[in-house]
């Protein structure tokens, strides 16, 4: 026997969460389309004698590259349909950005109005998937 819950019943996904999901799925296809370029670059006699890369490689670096864009993706689907374990992975990346940011202020002068940025982007990405009104109650489903 299925049981098929009610879609009344369900929490809308915040909108917070929605603009991540957006920002993930088109950074993701993003980064796949430079894979794609890549590994048809990679028939390149000239960019291969600029980079003094083979083929193979160049073709690897695509197919490499691809690879992250379709995680992307499918972790921003995730993210839509409220895997609690994506949002942790979200967090967790967001995190490892402050403290690489942080890192950064502490020791290189001239960077401090990127790490401003730097440090302001990942906070706002946590506040948006656990601070925001109704985050626990969607992803806690």
């Amino acid at each position: 026997m299925t049981t098929t819950e009610d879609p009344a019943r369900r929490p809308r996904r915040p909108v917070g969460v929605t603009v991540l999901v957006v920002i993930g799925v088109v950074q993701g296809l993003v980064v796949m389309t430079v894979g794609v370029v890549l590994g048809l670059l990679s028939e390149d006699s000239a960019l291969l004698a600029e980079t003094t890369l083979t083929r193979g490689a160049l073709l690897g670096i695509g197919l490499a590259v691809l690879g992250v864009g379709l995680v992307g993706v499918v972790l921003a689907v995730g993210l839509a349909r409220g895997s609690d374990l994506v949002r942790s992975l979200y967090a967790g990346i967001a995190t490892l950005e402050i403290a690489a940011t942080t890192f950064g202020l502490l020791t290189i002068r001239d960077i401090r109005t990127a790490g401003i940025v730097g440090l302001a982007l990942p906070a706002a990405v946590l506040w948006l998937l656990y601070g925001a009104p109704n985050t626990a109650e969607f992803f806690h489903r």
